[in-house]
């Protein structure tokens, strides 16, 4: 399955000069969770509503003058687009991280996949096979 038909598509981005309060201001306008932190149209770092909490505010820095180099998570995890659903969610759930960017044969970010996008998908597809499941057992013979 091609993820990036269920991720965040463009996802969202910033440089990685600016600071905090640009990441939370983008973040909130684009009802996200999560910023990729692009240079050259390349992936370099993530940071995420966890980190505002765990390495900004817990810490006392002030958003409008720390630096997101000095707060995001380096390096990146990313998959690629063609990555099964499967093998994403393994590859969050052993790399404990909510926000999956996806990336295309050129290491360029495409997407942001999150758990909640997966889960969603997960959902749709057990509820169509049971849908599928239900029609099969209870047709009353050939024809229906």
């Amino acid at each position: 399955m091609d993820l990036l038909r269920i991720a965040r598509v463009p996802p969202v981005t910033i440089g990685s000069g600016a600071t905090v309060l640009d990441a939370v201001k983008r973040m909130s306008d684009m009802g996200a969770g999560a910023v990729i932190i692009v240079d050259d149209d390349q992936p370099k770092g993530i940071f995420t509503a966890s980190d505002l909490l765990r390495r900004v505010v817990a810490k006392g820095h002030r958003l409008d003058k720390t630096r997101l180099s000095e707060v995001a998570t380096f390096p990146l995890t990313v998959a690629r687009a063609d990555t099964e659903c499967e093998a994403a969610l393994v590859l969050m759930v052993e790399n404990h991280i909510r926000h999956l960017p996806i990336v295309d044969q050129n290491s360029r970010v495409r997407g942001m996949l999150s758990t909640r996008h997966l889960l969603r998908n997960m959902v749709d597809d057990m509820s169509q096979e049971l849908t599928s499941l239900s029609s099969y057992f209870t047709a009353d013979g050939i024809g229906g």
